[in-house]
């Protein structure tokens, strides 16, 4: 049993150190490599192995999760990006957006949800391109699906509801089937869910004169 459980740690090891030399090539060409072909491919060698991996064997797990969901929603879904690369990069937040990926990105918070929702609003500020805000919107949506808690709860709210009067028609359509993928979670409607939470009303109410489209 001993050496059958040595064997397995040697196994894990080796497995881990692989996967360490893998992050740092991928580091390497995802944050350096222009060509959006090899981004691509690198990008679905990623999606794959946070299926496959936990969060905590990924290699510097909190800066490189950190560094890879800025990466993706700052300015990489923007200009000059394929319909392909932008449909990946939607599908990896996805997968980073699940409790796992967030508690090893926000190891020391209370709330990894609040911390991730006020990254979010920081990017969605900080966003030039109408799609890497359409990828956040679908990352706060997401968050927002599975939370319990009502402070969270209103940060998702609300960051939703102000891209409701937003010029441009997919943006504005994002943040609605966000916020209905959000209800339907909560299995109520939209109103409902707006108006059992106060605040969110109050937000609106205070932004009726800048947001006449509220």
């Amino acid at each position: 049993k001993f050496a059958r459980g040595r064997e397995t740690l040697q196994l894990k090891s080796k497995n881990f150190f692989r996967l360490s030399q893998w992050g740092l090539v991928t580091k390497y060409l995802l944050f350096s490599e222009q060509d959006e072909g090899v981004q691509i491919s690198v990008l679905q060698s990623l999606r794959f192995v946070f299926s496959c991996c936990h969060s905590k064997e990924i290699l510097q797990g909190k800066t490189f999760l950190t560094e890879l969901v800025e990466w993706i929603l700052k300015d990489k879904g923007g200009k000059g990006k394929s319909r392909r690369f932008r449909a990946i990069c939607s599908e990896l937040v996805q997968q980073m957006v699940s409790k796992p990926f967030l508690e090893e990105m926000f190891p020391t918070s209370k709330s990894c949800e609040i911390s991730f929702l006020l990254l979010m609003k920081n990017i969605l500020q900080k966003s030039q391109t109408l799609p890497a805000k359409v990828l956040v919107l679908e990352a706060i949506s997401s968050v927002g699906a599975t939370l319990s808690s009502q402070d969270s709860l209103l940060i998702a709210l609300v960051l939703l509801v102000g891209f409701l009067d937003n010029e441009d028609w997919g943006i504005k359509s994002t943040a609605a089937r966000g916020l209905k993928k959000i209800a339907e979670a909560n299995k109520t409607s939209v109103s409902s869910l707006i108006s059992k939470n106060p605040r969110t009303l109050e937000y609106i109410g205070r932004n009726l004169v800048n947001k006449p489209n509220l």
